[in-house]
């Protein structure tokens, strides 16, 4: 018994040690806002640490006194994208970095300037309807979006009225940063004006849950109520660290880290080549596997292809004939200068040969009277006038033709 003692005393002091830590300055400042003054009448009930939402009071505190959360796992990744350049670190402090987070909140490919506007005509016409949820110091765990809005209508429209306080719910100073992040997961799920942010958002949310808080997958798939299995949660963390490994190796190489708004071809090109790489997995080799890999990294850096590109990659590799030939042509899959593969003209090239493996693939699917036909055709346009004594390579080339065509005699 006392052992066991021992052992929950020590938990003890490992949740706290999780307890996040505050800008105790900002905290005090927060305080003044929770008085009976500026309390709501009515509570908002919050799913914290848990599913079933309990109620919390709700203060009207000034828009000022709050702050954008770099914490969020979306935000994050695309100001570390924007500041990456400046070679700067995304700061709390730096005024700057707000004004750019508040940018990304209003302008982000992500979220569209559709939503921003539905969402701003909202709160034009009828107001704050439900209140933001902030941390002790005033960081927006929920409601960035409507901090971003309010700050721009503020600035840009000082004739419009009520855009300089917040109706907000503040958490308890014990929260830690798991706490944090199960309530933003969610609020996500469940938010009245959720936007589709996207598969690449979600796993950047799931890749954090797991490797950085150590959450298990079938802990992340409950706070998503079940919609995302645990497979399919592991699948999107892989996925994920693909679409960086491509950002960093894009030329100029490394200067496109975590840029994911620049991705045109998105998560679907990437989801075809994880299920590509996945078929190889049973019959190749780890060499094989990281070729395949980087080929169809060029097919997604090419700008004349499209993910549906990606798809024909995968047919080609499923025919024997037709992953023979591409093989047979290309550097990439050879292996040979790795060093430069996503250059343009190598993915020019490459992209070339999909098309003339794709093609021939095409082509073996039609019946065999109609390809001879074709074939009969091309060979007819040949002048026989212009044929000169001696052409080695015409004659190794009918040669072939001849015993093709003996043995297709002997089949029929």
């Amino acid at each position: 018994m006392k052992e066991m003692f021992k052992f929950q005393d020590l938990m003890t002091i490992s949740e706290k040690k999780m307890v996040k830590k505050w800008d105790n300055r900002k905290v005090e400042k927060i305080k003044k806002y929770k008085t009976s003054k500026n309390r709501r009448d009515f509570p908002f009930n919050i799913p914290w640490k848990g599913a079933k939402p309990i109620p919390f009071d709700v203060y009207t505190i000034p828009i000022d006194e709050l702050s954008f959360n770099f914490d969020n796992t979306r935000i994050n990744a695309e100001l570390e994208g924007k500041l990456f350049k400046r070679r700067e670190k995304p700061d709390p402090k730096n005024i700057k970095h707000q004004v750019l987070v508040q940018q990304i909140l209003l302008e982000s490919k992500w979220i569209g300037h559709y939503e921003t506007n539905k969402l701003t005509e909202d709160l034009q016409k009828r107001g704050q309807l439900d209140p933001v949820i902030a941390t002790p110091d005033g960081v927006l765990i929920d409601g960035n979006r409507r901090l971003a809005i309010f700050k721009y209508l503020q600035e840009h429209e000082p004739e419009s009225k009520g855009f300089t306080e917040l109706e907000a719910c503040v958490l308890p100073l014990d929260s830690t940063e798991s706490d944090l992040k199960e309530l933003e997961m969610r609020l996500q799920m469940y938010h009245q004006f959720q936007v589709a942010y996207g598969e690449i958002n979600i796993a950047l949310e799931f890749r954090y849950l797991h490797n950085d808080l150590s959450w298990t997958y079938e802990r992340i798939s409950e706070i998503t109520g079940n919609q995302y299995t645990e497979t399919k949660i592991e699948k999107m963390i892989e996925i994920i660290d693909m679409i960086d490994e491509y950002l960093k190796l894009l030329p100029p190489e490394g200067t496109h880290r975590k840029q994911y708004a620049t991705l045109d071809k998105g998560w679907e090109s990437f989801d075809n080549i994880y299920r590509m790489l996945k078929w190889s997995e049973k019959n190749s080799s780890k060499d094989t596997l990281l070729f395949r890999k980087y080929f169809g990294f060029e097919i997604i850096a090419s700008e004349e292809t499209t993910y549906a590109d990606v798809r024909k990659f995968y047919s080609v590799l499923r025919s024997y004939i037709a992953s023979e030939k591409l093989e047979k042509m290309s550097d990439t899959l050879k292996g040979k200068y790795l060093g430069n593969f996503l250059n343009k003209n190598r993915i020019e090239k490459e992209i070339g040969n999909l098309a003339e493996s794709y093609e021939f693939l095409q082509a073996s699917k039609i019946e065999p009277s109609r390809v001879a036909e074709q074939a009969w055709k091309k060979l007819d346009t040949i002048k026989i006038s212009n044929i000169s004594k001696g052409d080695r390579s015409l004659r190794v080339i009918l040669e072939k033709m001849i015993k093709k065509i003996q043995r297709m005699q002997e089949q029929v």
